[in-house]
């Protein structure tokens, strides 16, 4: 299960603009995104907020992140 695992924390922006929400890594699993801003395309529907990016290519593989969001009492998921 870690093999797929990620994780930051930090403080963000969002951008009704251009429907973006900015990650400003403080902590990250990997190191090297520390201290970066991350940036995911938003999208609220029906209540679930979508958090998605482009394609991460690695020596080998290709990651893809596609977050799906939701109250907890919600229940939806």
């Amino acid at each position: 299960m870690f093999e797929g695992f990620d994780a930051y924390a930090g403080t963000y922006e969002f951008d009704e603009v251009t429907g973006t929400v900015t990650h400003y890594a403080t902590v990250a699993r990997f190191p090297n995104c520390e201290g970066t801003a991350q940036v995911r395309y938003a999208k609220l529907v029906a209540g679930i907020l979508h958090l998605n990016k482009p394609p991460i290519k690695s020596s080998s593989d290709e990651w893809i992140a596609n977050l799906r969001w939701c109250r907890a009492h919600d229940g939806r998921l």
